[in-house]
């Protein structure tokens, strides 16, 4: 029995002790597993070695909060195949009930006739295994529910991005693909994304540690219009990354007019948002 100041911790399953698994931590490597999938065999992440990877785990095939996930992801894995991201589903269900799952999704009418493709694997985790290894089941209960994870592991195979919600709250898709784009941003450009960045918002030069690098920073405001500073440890960089036109919400554009500031983002308009697909059910 594991114990944590006189607290018992073990989570008590079919009856046997297992050893405690927790949530991994950002910048260990991901937990490794073999599984069926809808799409094959999958040893992971072994198998996307040299990808980045979005894993993402919900409670359980036909649930209705689930299906609208596993929609909007589909109808957007466009925007993550051009990001160079895979997607891959877990959840504890057979792969028989994936299958059925699947044909079901693909069979809706989402609204003026059109249908999905789900061509992502969708992970068998019939033993628990996977979900356990994740930190996905709640702590000593018998209910086999996992609550909503998604993890985002580089190419190396290590875990740079956690986002856990409750069973009953969808995710909400712009905020996953936001995360994804500003990890990966962060990781091939050496910057920082500040506070409500969205992709084509200007991005932060990371603090400088001597004053070598500060006043480089401060020059690089001086010489060129791409760089500018609200403080010494406050530089930005703009962003020239070419995106599908946005139309701004109207009391976003009322806010803008009023806002002259040199840091308001200038290329808001140019956002690149996912296709709606909620509003369309019927």
């Amino acid at each position: 029995m594991i114990k944590n100041n006189n607290v018992d911790i073990t989570a008590d399953i079919g009856g046997g002790l297992t050893p405690l698994y927790t949530l991994p931590l950002l910048g260990e490597p991901a937990p490794p597993f073999k599984a069926d999938s809808t799409e094959g065999f999958i040893n992971f992440p072994a198998d996307y070695k040299g990808k980045w990877v979005l894993l993402f785990s919900y409670p359980g095939d036909f649930c209705s909060v689930c299906t609208t996930e596993i929609i909007g992801l589909a109808n957007n894995k466009e925007l993550y195949d051009e990001l160079g991201v895979e997607l891959v589903g877990v959840s504890i269900d057979s792969l028989l009930s994936h299958f059925g799952w699947i044909e079901n999704i693909e069979a809706l009418d989402l609204g003026d006739g059109k249908k999905v493709k789900v061509d992502f694997p969708l992970v068998e985790d019939d033993t628990m295994e996977i979900s356990r290894r994740y930190g996905l089941l709640r702590r000593g209960e018998i209910d086999t529910s996992t609550v909503r994870g998604g993890f985002l592991i580089d190419p190396e195979g290590k875990i740079r991005a956690i986002q856990i919600y409750p069973l009953e709250t969808g995710r909400f898709g712009d905020e996953i693909r936001r995360v994804v784009e500003a990890v990966i941003k962060s990781r091939e450009e050496n910057v920082y994304t500040p506070a409500n960045w969205q992709p084509g918002d200007d991005v932060i030069l990371p603090e400088p540690t001597t004053v070598e690098e500060m006043m480089k920073n401060l020059q690089l405001a001086k010489l060129s219009d791409d760089y500018y500073c609200l403080d010494w440890n406050l530089c930005f960089k703009k962003d020239k990354v070419a995106t599908e036109p946005f139309e701004q919400p109207e009391n976003d554009k009322n806010n803008s007019s009023n806002n002259n500031h040199k840091n308001n983002n200038s290329n808001m308009q140019i956002k690149r948002t996912s296709k709606p697909f909620v509003n369309k059910f019927r």
